[in-house]
């Protein structure tokens, strides 16, 4: 079983919304490790490089994301 640290970017399944299919995306897992090595679920958030509005409630815009080396 692979295990994945809180900060980990990975790519998951997203499923269409209205019709049937997915596309795979990134990711980052915010889940605690010990949360994360107690089972088979993560908690994620999706990743995005697209900022047009209107954005939804709890997206966040990152600054400076160069700086972390993605």
């Amino acid at each position: 079983m692979t295990t994945y640290n809180q900060g980990d970017i990975i790519l998951v399944d997203i499923a269409f919304s209205g019709t049937v299919g997915y596309k795979r995306r990134p990711a980052v897992v915010i889940s605690g490790d010990e949360y994360n090595e107690s089972g088979i679920k993560l908690v994620v958030l999706a990743i995005t490089s697209n900022i047009s509005p209107p954005f939804r409630p709890g997206d966040t815009l990152l600054n400076d994301w160069q700086i972390a080396g993605y």
